[in-house]
């Protein structure tokens, strides 16, 4: 319980005040019956906060004061509490009979309404605008690039047959229907996507729980004409709440973000979309008062707002490949730095607020944090051994690229010296079967000198890679290190036919 003490006063629109007091103290007495323990009736009930006269003129609703609390609030208690309460009401607007206002002292920045914050932490935050002659346009943000004011945010237009076509980021695919004009009017959707994972809340003052309870009370594309709305689209356990199909549309493909048929879950998406009835008279109430008359007009609406969705798959795979490519191409070191920093971030957090928790509440939040310091260490332990890797890494390439080229020039150099060996013993022979037999011999000579050559350029060639220079930093011109790489290599390339011509065009 908040506190010991509870006033409670309550009043009808045409009645009487009524109230009572409970000593919640008296019921933590042990051996006392129940019936036994007073509840006192208030002589004289009155509300002791008043709503502003603008909004209403009349003294109704009930009020709870709750006195002798049992901790001390403080700035992160009431943040905690107005996040709590704000997922009770819808995100897109508010009930005309039910609104719930915290005015308090530990935290005025909490005064106020308590509404959904949610909309700011959509992974995808989508609007399209249908105006009377059947333009169409769009504006869009991911939570990447946060606005909630919408100012910045530019609008784009679609055409009607491309935004009912299977993709609507490729025009070129024909629509799926006939491409005539919508009939049903003006009217503007607005599309929130949720992924139900823990990087959707990043940033945020909210848990994986507390979106799972916003997604459960709130997931689905609702109907509103006039700002009230048309049940029971929207209301997965009605019959015809998914009147989009969206779940047979999952279950259909149940494809990954990284496919292009990727297709939104009906537990991962909140909507509306808001029409009027002086605008849009062919939406007609069916006899049963239960949705709309499923014509020419409700199909085109129903095409309207699943074009939207495709529209926003779509812009999710883009975003989802975008940003698969930057963690490909992001290091080890690099992650495990940012992961580092968040750490660091919050590990300040905590302490910052653990000198304002109380009692057993900041036993565990102590706990928390030691934990995370904990996970800090060994994450920056972590990032030394990276580094020690990495370095280790460019010694062992280095140490490949020597052993590559070593067993590359001694298998080169053997051959040569094996072909100089035998060009050398025939020329002996050659001379020693006849000494007049000159020609022939020279012909042999010729041959070893081509070899002893191709010898030499090896060890040349090895000789200028550790020359004692190399460690020293210094301006290099490339165009003229190839043009000697070629020279030198020329040689031994030319001795096994090689084409040198592309390295020496390159070169010159």
């Amino acid at each position: 319980m908040l506190g010991s003490k509870l006033r409670l006063t309550t009043k009808a629109a045409k009645g009487e005040a009524y109230g009572l007091t409970v000593d919640w103290s008296l019921f933590e007495r042990g051996g006392r019956e129940l019936s036994s323990i007073p509840i006192r009736p208030l002589a004289g009930p009155a509300f002791s906060f008043r709503r502003p006269v603008a909004e209403t003129t009349a003294e109704t609703g009930t009020e709870l004061l709750i006195h002798d609390l049992r901790q001390d609030w403080t700035p992160a208690d009431m943040r905690a509490l107005r996040d709590e309460i704000s997922i009770l009401t819808s995100p897109f607007t508010a009930a005309k009979d039910f609104t719930v206002t915290i005015d308090n002292d530990v935290d005025p920045g909490c005064n106020g309404e308590a509404h959904s914050t949610f909309l700011d932490s959509a992974e995808i935050d989508l609007t399209l605008r249908i105006d009377a002659d059947g333009s169409i346009q769009y504006q869009s943000r991911s939570r990447d690039r946060r606005d909630s004011s919408g100012e910045g945010r530019s609008w784009h237009s679609i055409r009607w047959t491309e935004l009912i076509q299977p993709n609507p980021s490729k025009p070129s695919a024909p629509p799926t229907r006939d491409a005539h004009q919508p009939t049903f009017g003006p009217a503007t959707l607005r599309l929130l996507f949720y992924p139900r994972k823990a990087d959707t809340i990043r940033d945020t003052r909210f848990s994986l729980k507390d979106l799972r309870a916003f997604l459960d009370k709130h997931a689905g594309i609702r109907v509103y004409r006039d700002n009230v709305r048309v049940r029971p689209y929207g209301d997965p356990a009605a019959a015809g709440g998914d009147w989009l199909g969206l779940g047979a549309r999952k279950s259909r493909d149940p494809a990954g973000a990284s496919r292009s048929t990727f297709r939104i879950a009906p537990g991962q998406l909140v909507g509306a979309v808001f029409v009027t009835r002086d605008k849009n008279p062919k939406l007609v109430d069916s006899s049963a008062r239960e949705g709309l008359i499923e014509d020419n007009a409700f199909s085109d609406l129903r095409a309207f707002v699943l074009g939207g969705v495709l529209l926003l798959e779509s812009q999710y795979h883009t975003l989802f490949k975008q940003r698969r490519d930057e963690d490909r191409g992001r290091s080890p070191t690099a992650t495990v730095k940012l992961l580092s920093d968040e750490l660091a971030a919050l590990e300040g957090t905590l302490q910052g607020v653990t000198p304002h928790i109380p009692g057993q509440s900041d036993r565990a939040l102590r706990k928390s944090l030691d934990q995370v310091s904990a996970a800090l260490t060994r994450i920056r332990a972590t990032r030394a051994s990276l580094r020690e890797w990495a370095s280790q890494t460019t010694v062992y390439r280095g140490l490949a690229s020597v052993g590559i080229a070593a067993a590359v020039f001694g298998h080169e150099t053997q051959s040569a010296i094996s072909s100089f060996l035998m060009a050398s013993a025939a020329v002996a022979r050659l001379l020693e079967r006849d000494p007049d037999d000159v020609e022939e011999a020279l012909e042999e000579l010729y041959t070893a000198r081509k070899f002893a050559e191709k010898i030499g350029t090896w060890g040349a060639f090895a000789m200028t890679r550790i020359a004692r220079d190399k460690r020293r930093r210094r301006n290099v011109d490339i165009r003229q290190l190839v043009a000697d790489l070629c020279f030198e290599v020329e040689p031994a390339f030319s001795a096994i036919n090689l084409d040198f011509a592309p390295f020496a065009r390159f070169a010159s």
